[in-house]
This record gives structure tokens, sequence and C-alpha cells, in this order.
């Protein structure tokens, strides 16, 4: 958008020198042969060049020291502010602007709106297997890892949501749908 007129300004710039040098011709052309009226057109096509340019350069500093001090301040993105975030049991839980989010395993869980309450885990591991009960809020989270293997069965508030892997990314909804990686999760 402001291609058009800078084309714009370059035009009016060009016209007014163009003005300027045919004045500047005229008057030449008018004193060298002593005719009274190119001089005098010559002469007043220069003045009105410059007063037309000294008007053009006035708006064009009057416009970008407008324009520079009027721009949008660049927004700054504030993060969010962590309430509290801890490591308990083999899981980090980070409590933040009115969700929690849970790193259990190398799944990355989310509970909007968890409720009043505070938040807890317990961990059991051995053998390749491992169990992690998650508390938050008003829901609880278990994440099952049986023989080693990288997928673990998944359930909220005691409903089965199928498997999990790990770099999944699960959100739970306040009104507590599960949706892993976009997808909902039926129980």
């Amino acid at each position: 958008m402001a291609m058009p007129i800078v084309l714009l300004m370059l035009v009016i710039a060009a016209v007014i020198v163009l003005v300027g040098l045919v004045g500047l011709v005229l008057l030449i052309v008018g004193i060298a042969k002593k005719r009274t009226a190119l001089w005098v057109c010559g002469t007043i096509a220069m003045v009105l060049a410059g007063l037309a340019l000294l008007v053009g350069v006035a708006v064009v500093l009057f416009l970008c020291f407008n324009v520079s001090s009027h721009r949008p301040m660049a927004v700054v993105a504030t993060l969010p502010t962590v309430e509290a975030e801890h490591h308990e049991g083999g899981c980090s839980i980070k409590r933040e602007d009115g969700r929690v989010t849970v790193h259990v395993e190398g799944v990355e869980i989310q509970v909007l709106e968890p409720g009043s309450g505070g938040s807890r885990s317990s961990s059991q591991s051995g053998g390749g297997e491992a169990r992690h009960e998650i508390d938050v809020g008003n829901v609880e989270i278990l994440v099952e890892k049986r023989g080693g293997r990288l997928d673990m069965a998944f359930s909220v508030n005691g409903r089965p949501c199928g498997r999990v892997y790990p770099c999944d990314r699960v959100v739970i909804t306040p009104d507590r749908e599960v949706l892993v990686n976009g997808q909902r999760r039926l129980p």
C-alpha cells in the first residue's frame, strides 16, 4: 500500500522538476533573444515550481514524522504467570492461567479449568513397567506403561481413553472431553 503512494510522490516531484526546467529554458531563451514575454513566463514557471517543491517537501516531512510517531507499538507477548511448577514421582506439573500442564513419560497433558484443589502425583516403576496416578483439581489421570513398550494405557476419571505414546499431546476440556493430538477420544 505504501508503494503506490511513493510512486505518486515521485511522479509529482518529476512534474515539478520538469516545470522548473521548462521555466529555466524559457528564461534563458527570453534573455538571449531579448523577448520579455519568454523570460517573464520562464521566471513565473520557475517560481511556481520552486514553491510547489517547497510545499511538497514540507508535506512529505510532515507525513513522515506524523506517520512514524503514530505507528502502532510493537506487541509484546507476555508469558503466562506460572503459579506453581513442581516435579513429583516422575511427573512435572505446572499450573498457569486456568490450566494445569502435566508431563509424564514424554506425554503432555493439559487440563483446562481443573477445578478447585491442588495437584499431586504418585508413580511406581520397575522392570519396564510404570504406573502414574495424577490428581489435578477434580480430574484423576492414570497412565500405565507395561512391558517396557512405548504405548501406554490412559484413563481420565476412571474412563479408559485408549493408548498414548511419547510426544502425544492430550487436552482435557472443561466438560472433561479428552482430545489426543486434536482427536476426540471416546471412553
